[in-house]
């Protein structure tokens, strides 16, 4: 469903994050390492212990000395880097927000992005050749590209979908996704509210390409370093469509505050 800006921040501004609203998951990525694949250091929420997998092409993601995952990419064509994802099938959700916190992206190149995607399951991360999401058969994809094309890239199924709103990106910058949905089957519609720094930057909608597959994978494509300092996942129970987007900024609200 599609909202118009002024109507959800009215709503927003009157709405706090409800008390069945739960961090599922939130992962700081823990103390500095060379490896990611097979650690859930850093994590909280219901879902705390989730180990994480690296899909390196040709360059590694690690943890730095301030405790964020770095995508040391080293790539010229865009599609080397490395995909870290969730060895978890996060089904069974009547709603969800995901936020990346403090994206920083880094080098030139066109089309260089960093950020999420979800909806596919584990054997299709495992057998993507890279990680252009032109590559991915991910249900949605959106990148973070402050470098050239200054936006927010969006991809259904590895289809581009463009540019997403006209935002200015100042990294780092808080990227939150709220997913509404009626159920989580095959062909059924996927709708996304996309919020920078708390402020809405647009909506659309794209649907699941199968029932119950929701891996969620975070990569890289800039040909320098980039970083995330934080992954969210929250879950909001049986909320509306329209109320869930109101909700996802009212709640992202409440949390930059404490």
């Amino acid at each position: 469903m599609k909202t118009s800006l002024s109507l959800i921040i009215t709503t927003s501004a009157l709405i706090s994050l409800p008390a069945s609203a739960a961090v599922l998951l939130n992962d700081s990525f823990g103390g500095e390492k060379n490896t990611i694949t097979g650690s859930s250091d850093g994590q909280t929420g219901t879902l705390a212990g989730i180990n994480r997998v690296e899909r390196n092409f040709n360059a590694n993601a690690i943890v730095d000395g301030a405790g964020r995952l770095r995508f040391d990419n080293n790539t010229t064509n865009g599609n080397e880097g490395s995909i870290v994802y969730y060895d978890n099938n996060f089904t069974g959700l009547n709603a969800f927000t995901v936020t990346l916190e403090s994206l920083t992206g880094s080098s030139a190149g066109n089309g260089r992005v960093i950020g999420f995607s979800v909806g596919q399951t584990k054997a299709n991360l495992d057998a993507v050749s890279g990680t252009s999401p032109a590559n991915s058969v991910a249900d949605f994809f959106i990148g973070y590209d402050m470098i050239d094309d200054t936006g927010l890239s969006v991809f259904h199924n590895g289809t581009s979908q463009g540019f997403l709103g006209s935002p200015t990106l100042s990294s780092p910058d808080n990227l939150s996704v709220v997913f509404t949905f009626a159920d989580m089957n095959a062909t059924t519609a996927l709708n996304y509210a996309v919020y920078l720094d708390d402020a809405f930057v647009g909506s659309g909608s794209t649907a699941w390409s199968g029932t119950d597959e929701n891996y969620i994978a975070m990569q890289s494509t800039y040909s320098d370093t980039s970083f995330i300092s934080s992954f969210e996942l929250t879950n909001v129970p049986e909320p509306t469509s329209f109320s869930l987007l109101a909700l996802g900024l009212g709640g992202l609200m409440l949390r930059r505050r404490k």
